[in-house]
């Protein structure tokens, strides 16, 4: 046999967790809310005469969504990225309707950098909370600032290249202050 021949082994597939299917669930939501409000768009447009196309209302609606959703982001809330993206194909359901083809590009970029958000952001919190519900991160006591609200301290299981004993963490703190 040819020694450059490599085995043929299954790859193996994580099974799905509970978070992976929350955000799926989440996704289809989104996706389905995203849907309706496009389809409320193009009904109203159609049984209303304005001169725009659609009516005025949809650009203050679409607006207050969409500044919501920046606010929920930066107070980093689970779902203000997840309505950022799901309130684009509404925005280009209404530019399309009222001929403002100017939006389209902009919103196409929006929905996918504000997905992306939602998506690497969910896993990036995870790791966050681990660190901050652990003791210790690099065998040293955790210092907080004074917006810090994480008060309750778990012990960690993973170890963080020095794993210490609670009682000489103590001592740290103490001989520190």
């Amino acid at each position: 046999m040819n020694s450059d021949v490599r085995s043929l082994a299954p790859i193996s597939v994580p099974a799905p967790t509970a978070r992976h299917h929350r955000r799926t669930l989440r996704l289809a939501g989104a996706m389905a809310l995203s849907a309706s409000a496009s389809l409320l768009v193009v009904a109203s447009s159609l049984a209303t005469q304005s001169r725009l196309g659609a009516p005025l209302y949809w650009a203050w609606i679409l607006t207050g969504l969409q500044v919501l959703a920046m606010w929920a982001a930066g107070r980093q809330k689970w779902w203000g990225w997840l309505l950022g993206a799901c309130v684009q194909p509404v925005w280009i359901v209404y530019a399309i309707l009222t001929g403002q083809l100017g939006f389209v590009p902009g919103c196409l970029v929006s929905a996918v950098v504000q997905l992306q958000n939602f998506l690497s952001e969910r896993d990036a919190s995870a790791a966050a909370r681990h660190v901050l519900n652990s003791d210790h991160v690099a065998g040293r006591p955790r210092t907080h600032s004074w917006r810090c609200r994480f008060t309750v301290r778990r012990p960690c299981a993973r170890s963080h290249s020095g794993n210490q004993p609670r009682a000489l963490l103590d001592t740290l703190v103490e001989g520190a202050s």
